[in-house]
């Protein structure tokens, strides 16, 4: 069985590979081993998600988005080529959502979705506006054991109609001002 270091070895000795970067996560007193055997960085145990994406981010060009998300609970239709399916958002932005929900689908997968955003009828009465959207499965979030994160899929919004996107910017800013 390699451990890190070895497997740092071989790949900086390889021609074709040997450029690409190397972090190894250990623990300090196995740091100056891990920079011996020609890794490019180390993290150490334990850290935080900062201080690891700070380290992704310092070799690897990451997709950061560009919109904040408000948190909002709204029922979502959506359909796939496996079926049809019911569940909420855990937050909101104009371009995207997270869909709370234990159905892993692949990524890339497209949904059709049916998002109700909720509404004020009247002085007293409350309703759902419907919106027909297409979106494309761009981040999954499984169950794991000791994570507080909920399960679910990140989905960015497909060819967005103009009049759905202006519905969903006017609904997160009437939720802003609040």
């Amino acid at each position: 069985m390699m451990d890190g270091i070895e497997a740092c070895r071989h790949l900086k000795a390889d021609p074709i590979v040997g450029s690409v970067p190397v972090v190894i996560v250990t623990t300090e007193g196995r740091r100056e081993d891990c920079l011996r055997a020609g890794c490019d960085d180390v993290l150490i145990k334990p850290f935080d998600a900062p201080a690891f994406l700070e380290k992704v981010r310092r070799y690897a060009p990451l997709l950061e988005r560009l919109e904040s998300r408000i948190p909002v609970s709204c029922r979502v239709e959506f359909s796939a080529r496996t079926g049809s399916y019911a569940a909420y958002t855990r937050d909101l932005s104009p371009h995207g959502l997270f869909l709370k929900s234990p159905r892993p689908f692949a990524i890339g997968t497209r949904l059709r979705l049916v998002l109700h955003l909720p509404v004020r009828r009247g002085p007293a009465g409350r309703g759902t506006r419907p919106l027909e959207l297409q979106g494309e499965v761009r981040r999954i979030v499984r169950t794991a054991p000791g994570s507080n994160l909920l399960p679910g899929v990140g989905v960015r919004f497909l060819d967005l109609p103009s009049e759905a996107l202006l519905a969903i910017e006017e609904f997160i800013a009437a939720r802003r001002i609040r």
